[in-house]
């Protein structure tokens, strides 16, 4: 990918492994963070293919103005911290996260999000997720799978499977124990999931994807097991979305042979293997 990072050891971690973590995030922007959350908790809301598993999001919910004013104060506090470790970047979209406390159905399995800048001409988005809480397997932390964003998945629409989605198993994923305010940012490409909140308390988080400026930005809509619809996006755009849905914002570009290659499991291994 092209650098993102100033540090470039940290880059070559991002390269190479697909994840890296920072100390993103303390003391005043915290509360503050926290307290963002605490107001909009209620209104938060999850898919409706998934309901109920006690996990809302703020990217489901269909009041525009909220979502837009919710974005606007995460990124007030995300993006002069994010400066600090990338250069030429802008974020494109901010997300809240609440996962609920057990007995919820909260699992998130391994999954690659879907594309929004465009992979086939060579450039790739970082996704960057921040718990609001100390975190571990107890109540869900992000987990990843190392290396797999070595392979190419250029098309990905919301909901699809990975080219090597017979392979994976949450046994083979690594948890990633952070404190507060200790952020992972990983490709876009990264396989993630996460295990139920097997504790008494929410698990809030905060997250973001962001991109070079010059990078095109685009969505995938799933028409059928072979093609997607192509859409050209404005920056403001990706924030309006609702993951699913045909997008009511940007230019259709028409249809493309979206059918993910297969894999093979040595080539995955070859891949993922240290």
């Amino acid at each position: 990918m092209r650098p993102v990072f100033r540090d470039a050891e940290t880059q070559r971690t991002l390269d190479r492994e697909g994840y890296v973590t920072v100390s993103l995030v303390d003391g005043a922007d915290l509360v503050r963070l926290r307290e963002l959350v605490a107001r909009v908790q209620s209104a938060l809301r999850t898919d409706r293919r998934w309901e109920p598993r006690g996990f809302e999001e703020l990217m489901y919910v269909e009041d525009r103005e909220l979502r837009r004013a919710v974005q606007a104060d995460l990124e007030a506090v995300l993006a002069p911290r994010l400066a600090e470790h990338v250069r030429d970047c802008h974020i494109l979209v901010s997300n809240v996260f609440v996962k609920a406390p057990a007995p919820a159905n909260n699992v998130v399995p391994p999954h690659q999000d879907f594309c929004v800048v465009d992979e086939s001409a060579g450039w790739e988005h970082v996704q960057m997720w921040m718990p609001l809480v100390d975190v571990d397997a107890s109540n869900g932390c992000l987990c990843v799978l190392p290396r797999a964003h070595r392979i190419a998945n250029p098309y990905r629409a919301q909901g699809d499977k990975t080219p090597f989605e017979s392979f994976l198993d949450r046994r083979i994923m690594r948890p990633l124990e952070l404190r507060a305010g200790e952020a992972v940012l990983f490709s876009g490409r990264t396989v993630h999931a996460s295990e139920r909140n097997g504790t008494d308390r929410p698990r809030p988080a905060v997250a973001c994807l962001f991109a070079r400026v010059e990078a095109p930005l685009v969505h995938y809509h799933r028409i059928d097991a072979r093609r997607v619809e192509v859409f050209r996006l404005e920056p403001d755009d990706l924030r309006m979305l609702v993951p699913g849905r045909r997008p009511e914002v940007g230019r259709s570009l028409g249809l493309v042979d979206g059918d993910p290659s297969a894999v093979s499991y040595a080539d995955f291994l070859r891949v993922t293997g240290d």
